[in-house]
């Protein structure tokens, strides 16, 4: 039986549309834990969930696209991510999430 595991990043209110060393960070963890996940376990699906909307009106992308871009970038493939891009914040972060990963 395969097993699905979901990674979830949350976002972090963004300065520019380029991402800043905080989310960078959040993000190389999560991308070396999805490398770590798919080399040392078999028959599991790998997905990172990227929490984040567009919470500061100066940057006209949401934190999740910052992410997603992000996590291209660095080799993951764009299907082995889920954008949640409604939240403005943690609260909405985790209940924008949790509705995600219910369905």
């Amino acid at each position: 039986m395969n097993e699905t595991i979901v990674i979830v990043v949350l976002g972090n209110r963004l300065k520019s549309i380029d991402i800043h060393p905080e989310l960078k960070g959040r993000m190389d963890t999560a991308i070396s834990l999805y490398h770590e996940l798919l080399n040392t376990k078999e028959n599991i699906y790998v997905l990172l969930l990227l929490s984040g909307g567009i919470s500061n009106q100066d940057v006209p992308i949401s934190e999740a696209e910052v992410m997603r871009k992000y996590c291209v970038d660095n080799q993951i493939p764009e299907d082995k991510t889920i954008m949640e891009n409604e939240s403005l914040d943690t609260i909405g972060n985790a209940f924008f999430t949790r509705n995600i990963a219910d369905s």
